[in-house]
């Protein structure tokens, strides 16, 4: 099974499969982690996590930028989502999140 998402489509076959997980909603933990077990077929590589956790942190982090020049009324909410980022990942200490542990 795969899944193609047309609106970010690589054609030259360049950049990395894994960069739309940093999209995986965490809001269903179970389901999440069954998407990603899913993918690799139970059998998730190290370096997955390494650059899951960099690709998750990197979207939060430049929410910021965005919702301050684009919707400062979020600005608060962007902030709560990098503070559970920071959370999810014990302070960027382990790239397997919480809710994947859990």
């Amino acid at each position: 099974m795969w899944v193609i998402d047309w609106h970010t489509v690589d054609f030259d076959n360049i950049g990395d499969p894994w960069y739309e997980f940093n999209r995986i909603g965490t809001e269903y933990p179970i389901f999440a982690k069954g998407q990603i077990d899913g993918y690799f077929e139970n059998q998730v590589p190290e370096e997955f996590w390494k650059l899951f956790a960099l690709y998750f942190a990197t979207s939060a982090i430049t929410s910021i930028v965005w919702a301050k020049y684009w919707a400062p009324d979020e600005l608060d909410s962007v902030m709560t989502l990098n503070k559970s980022v920071l959370n999810m990942f014990d302070s960027m200490e382990n790239p397997i999140p919480r809710w994947y542990r859990e």
